[in-house]
């Protein structure tokens, strides 16, 4: 996360500066797409369910490893495979989700889509309404294949971060009303939150307790695990109704 957070920071400041799209080179690019769709994945519920697919599979796994094991086990050695890997490392299951969720942060597929897209930051000063952002501060379409998807995430009080497939779609959420927008966007921010949304003052505090969480999306792996017929952790996930 250090260097993730490092390389992302430099790229931040290149889009509060108005870095034009033809000046940006490949690294900060990079840098930039890989830090917004890890935000997608580096938080407390998501590693929780990474965490609880992986043993799931692993414990469906563990039956043909059990065979194996028991043919070429040594006279000294556990009687199961489940005692054996535990004695070599009793967390071998929370650093392999561990590594799956580095790797899913820097998939190369999805940041050289981000990469491709068209970036732009809109400017919300004077609007008279300051952006929120939450434990979810990335809305986006539910792909990022379709025509018009797009990317939204507020880097700051003033600053919302635009990507688009199309550059119509850019040029139409440009064109909004800045005021109008900031409502809407204030409240997508405070419903999808999980647990927290963060402001520059409490002076919506009321705003935020009356829709915190009223309308929690899914999660990539939330998604994922209801596909394949894993538990879904979180209770409040719209994907709990799928597997139960």
């Amino acid at each position: 996360m250090s260097r993730l957070d490092s390389e992302a920071a430099q790229a931040l400041q290149m889009l509060e500066e108005g870095l034009p799209e033809s000046k940006w080179e490949r690294a900060p690019r990079s840098a930039w797409s890989r830090f917004v769709w890890s935000q997608q994945i580096r938080t407390p519920s998501e590693i929780e369910q990474l965490k609880s697919s992986v043993k799931e599979a692993w414990s469906g796994a563990t039956p043909g490893l059990q065979e194996a094991y028991s043919r070429e086990r040594p006279d000294d050695a556990p009687e199961s495979v489940d005692e054996y890997l535990a004695n070599l490392d009793p967390y071998t299951e929370d650093r392999f989700a561990l590594a799956i969720a580095r790797r899913s942060m820097d998939h190369s597929g999805i940041g050289q889509i981000i990469n491709n897209m068209h970036w732009t930051v809109l400017n919300f000063e004077g609007c008279g309404i300051p952006l929120f952002t939450s434990d979810r501060p990335v809305w986006m379409t539910e792909t990022l294949v379709e025509a018009n998807a797009f990317i939204l995430m507020p880097i700051g009080p003033t600053k919302l971060f635009v990507a688009a497939i199309d550059a119509e779609t850019l040029a139409r959420v440009s064109a909004k009303n800045r005021r109008q927008q900031a409502k809407e966007l204030n409240k997508i921010t405070v419903q999808h939150a999980v647990k927290f949304v963060f402001g520059a003052d409490d002076g919506m505090k009321a705003f935020v307790e009356k829709h915190i969480a009223k309308r929690r999306h899914s999660t990539p792996m939330e998604r994922l695990a209801a596909m394949r017929g894993f538990r879904v952790v979180a209770d409040e996930s719209p994907m709990k109704k799928v597997t139960r």
